[in-house]
């Protein structure tokens, strides 16, 4: 953290990507908790994050009551297709040009009609080469270049092969994950700064960037609920009683933790459990329900997923579970059990989710 500090205070940033990046690497260790020191990651790894960061960024940012400030329009770019787009390169403002990356993203956006999730195969495929070399040329190597010196500090990571690669110093991967909620609101703040200040036409907007720049969680998940209904039926996952009353899509990783909609991490919940739990990890009987109905019904919600369009990973959020509870372990935590009820997490969470200590 010291030395994540250094970089953000002493390091330059003309554009977001080296945000982008962190972000991106502090998502994947959360997914990866048993990466082997001394390994070399390809940076495909992490273009799927990038990607995602940017995705909702593509479309221009547009608010019905904004106020701009006379002579100094947002994105005001030489592209007439680009209009609206928010600025995120300082660098690029006076020849108004934007990243390929960007126009490649926007071009996408359109064909898909804004939904990832929707993009043919073949051209996220393509996509997301396209942003593995927007890594490798822009912010991987930059990020550790401070101000003082033009030579990279190193003290998170090394180059490894071909420039797609890299080596994270020792315990550096572990410090993503364990941090990773904080390096990503840091990284965010300091984001959502730099936009601003890139685009100064916009006045008392910081809430309506923020949420533009970082859409909620809770942005389309109802269509979540007829197939979680099936595999769950009419009761709540956490207290078991009806949901006729009461019916909220819940994050059982919570999204403070990890930041990504994956089909098999939803439940349903009544509202007041959702509201109860918040980002708090669920306790011992819940991950064991939720484990349990994962293998039932992993198979037929990941079918029903494909049809509504909606992303789904099974294999890579139970990863992500066994690296949350292990470091909720480390830290001592309480896991919530139900409202107002509490319980220190117990070293049983290794054997429902099959975790090699």
């Amino acid at each position: 953290m010291t030395n994540l500090q250094r970089l953000l205070l002493e390091g330059e940033y003309v554009g977001t990507y080296k945000y982008a990046l962190l972000i991106s690497i502090a998502r994947w260790a959360v997914e990866n908790p048993h990466w082997e020191e001394g390994r070399e990651l390809d940076v495909a790894a992490l273009a799927p994050h990038f990607l995602e960061l940017y995705w909702p960024q593509a479309k221009p940012f547009a608010v019905a009551d904004r106020v701009q400030e006379p002579g100094l329009p947002y994105g005001d770019w030489e592209d007439p297709e680009l209009a609206g787009v928010l600025l995120q390169d300082r660098g690029q403002r006076q020849a108004r040009q934007a990243p390929r990356i960007l126009k490649e993203i926007l071009r996408a956006y359109r064909e898909c009609g804004g939904v990832l999730s929707k993009l043919d195969p073949g051209a996220r495929i393509a996509l997301e080469r396209s942003v593995r070399k927007t890594i490798r040329d822009m912010p991987l190597w930059k990020l550790q270049t401070l101000r003082s010196s033009q030579k990279p500090a190193e003290v998170l990571y090394h180059p490894g092969r071909n420039g797609y690669h890299l080596r994270f110093a020792p315990g550096v991967a572990a410090s993503f994950a364990h941090f990773a909620p904080l390096v990503e609101e840091i990284a965010r703040s300091a984001w959502l700064r730099h936009v601003l200040r890139s685009n100064p036409g916009l006045l008392g907007a910081h809430a309506r960037v923020e949420s533009f720049l970082f859409p909620d969680a809770r942005n389309g998940l109802r269509l979540l609920r007829a197939p979680l209904l099936e595999a769950q039926g009419d009761r709540c996952f956490y207290c078991d009683g009806s949901l006729r009353r009461s019916m909220a899509v819940d994050h059982f990783l919570p999204w403070a933790r990890y930041r990504r909609d994956l089909g098999h991490n939803f439940v349903l919940a009544h509202q007041r459990c959702n509201s109860s739990k918040s980002d708090t990890l669920a306790g011992l009987p819940h991950l064991e329900r939720w484990v349990e109905r994962n293998q039932l019904h992993g198979e037929v919600l990941g079918s029903r997923f494909d049809d509504l369009r909606i992303p789904h990973d099974q294999r890579l959020v139970q990863r992500v579970a066994t690296s949350l509870y292990e470091l909720a372990e480390a830290e001592g935590a309480d896991l919530w059990l139900g409202p107002g009820s509490m319980a220190v997490i117990q070293p049983e969470w290794r054997q429902i989710l099959g975790a090699v200590g």
